[in-house]
């Protein structure tokens, strides 16, 4: 039957000819389980009539929701009727018994009855789905069938005979067969949570939207025909705190793709111009999106959790764009390629623990409680690019200029681990007797002179290099003598810093 689990009999009753006695049971059944998907514990009853050659009886499993009734032959092949009444049953593991499961982050209950024909061991010959009430709850949204329900199973298809299902003030229509190919249809205004069962791991979303979509070839492999559209809806990337706001645009389906120019939405305080393109890959789906923020918050793009909030990485607006690619899964961030550009201006820098250390290193720390509410590092200009591969950003140009100080960086940062590895260069702009004598009592300063640390021909120019490497939040900051910065690296602190060669005089 492929049936698993334990039997224990509570009582068993004979009548008949000895040998061949007709006999009732009582019976419990724990751990039940149908080709290892868990159906649960119940209660029933069994009679086995050896003069007809037949089993029958009734077993409920009151936590599925369950009662079966089986009448089987009891000689080879073994041919079968059952019927399974639901009184809010789980349609979930039902799905799975019968080789349709439903997606990920989708449930579902339902009532009414379903009968089965077909031989013990095999996949049954035919089913009748007559339900009275279906629900099916999609990231906290419930959609409920309006009418009954009926499906046909035969021959390896199952047909849905057209069934409405509501939601949220929304109806969609869906129709069609589903077996050894798919061939089905959906239409109708539907909450905006339905296109999460496409990528649950990534995304969240909210509002409505207008589907008109078919859906046809292989459940592992469908292919999707049609449009779907959206109007003030907003979407959720689960790896960052800020919605993607009045999100309108829309989205074409052909074949294992999808489509979508023009979008446009609020997110971070600013307005992006989005298009998106998705593809079916075998390891699940692949996504590439290309974007333009503009007048955004740099406090609100970065912003991390409620601490993160209430004291950001930095402020001021914010400009980005960029081309990011990313794999469905659930290591979503080492799937990550594409380049991202950042410009940010005229704001302050409150949490920055690489720059913060190497101050420190040099009693410059007091340079962040220079700001506009006396906290934190003012700038004019912030800036980088970033390319992304295999969830690790390199960069070559990251730009900090301001009235206190310029910095340049340079390394790589590794999303997936939370580390980075790179070099630092700093360089004050103003050497007044308070940053000289902060320098100068500086215990790695006593050790090495600051001579060493003072360069040009007017010995006016301090600039000072690092090595930042381990965890994000809290980097190891060592010093680096000039002499032992890659000459190729001292070239790019020497553009961004703009530096004469012989400020910079490493080998």
């Amino acid at each position: 039957s492929g049936l698993t689990g334990t039997v224990t009999i509570i009582s068993a009753k004979g009548d008949g000819p000895i040998g061949h006695p007709r006999l009732d049971i009582t019976l419990e059944v724990a751990d039940l389980a149908n080709r290892g998907v868990k159906v649960g514990d119940g209660q029933g009853t069994l009679t086995w009539d050896p003069s007809q050659d037949r089993l029958t009886g009734q077993l409920s499993v009151p936590e599925r929701g369950y009662t079966f009734q089986p009448n089987i032959t009891t000689k080879a092949p073994h041919p079968f009727e059952a019927a399974l009444t639901l009184n809010q049953g789980d349609l979930g593991s039902l799905l799975r018994i019968v080789g349709y499961p439903l997606p990920a982050h989708v449930s579902g209950v339902a009532s009414g009855r379903i009968d089965v024909a077909g031989r013990l061991g095999e996949v049954p010959e035919r089913a009748t789905v007559d339900l009275a009430a279906v629900q099916f709850d999609i990231q906290g949204h419930s959609f409920q069938t309006e009418g009954p329900t009926r499906l046909n199973f035969q021959e390896g298809k199952l047909t849905v005979v057209p069934v409405s299902l509501s939601a949220d003030g929304g109806v969609i229509t869906v129709g069609g067969t589903i077996g050894g190919d798919m061939d089905l249809k959906i239409l109708g205004t539907a909450p905006a949570a339905l296109v999460t069962v496409l990528s649950p791991e990534v995304l969240e979303a909210k509002g409505m939207l207008e589907v008109d979509v078919g859906i046809q070839g292989s459940q592992k492999l469908p292919r999707y025909r049609g449009t779907v559209r959206t109007q003030d809806s907003s979407v959720k990337l689960r790896v960052h705190p800020e919605s993607i706001e009045d999100l309108q645009g829309e989205v074409r389906l052909t074949e294992t793709a999808v489509e979508s120019n023009g979008f446009k939405a609020r997110w971070g305080g600013g307005t992006i111009d989005a298009t998106l393109h998705g593809k079916l890959e075998e390891r699940g789906w692949g996504w590439q999106f290309q974007f333009n923020l503009e007048d955004a918050r740099f406090e609100r793009v970065f912003a991390r959790d409620e601490e993160g909030e209430k004291n950001p990485v930095a402020t001021g607006p914010l400009l980005a764009r960029g081309n990011i690619t990313v794999s469905g899964g659930a290591d979503l961030l080492a799937t990550l390629g594409g380049q991202v550009r950042l410009e940010a201006a005229n704001g302050v820098i409150h949490r920055a623990f690489s720059l913060e250390k190497a101050l420190r290193l040099i009693n410059l720390s007091f340079l962040f409680d220079r700001g506009a509410q006396g906290k934190g590092l003012p700038y004019n200009e912030l800036s980088a690019t970033f390319d992304l591969e295999n969830g690790i950003a390199k960069t070559e140009d990251v730009t900090l200029r301001g009235p206190v100080l310029w910095a340049a960086a340079v390394g790589q940062i590794d999303l997936p681990q939370r580390t980075i590895d790179g070099q630092l260069a700093v360089h004050p702009l103003q050497l007044t007797d308070r940053v000289l004598r902060a320098v100068g009592d500086a215990p790695i300063i006593k050790q090495v002179g600051i001579g060493t640390l003072l360069f040009g021909r007017d010995r006016a120019v301090m600039v000072v290099s690092y090595r930042v490497q381990g965890p994000i939040a809290d980097p190891e900051v060592t010093r680096v003598s000039p002499e032992a910065v890659d000459r190729g690296i001292s070239g790019i602190f020497g553009r961004i810093l703009q530096l004469p060669a012989d400020a910079l005089r490493w080998r």
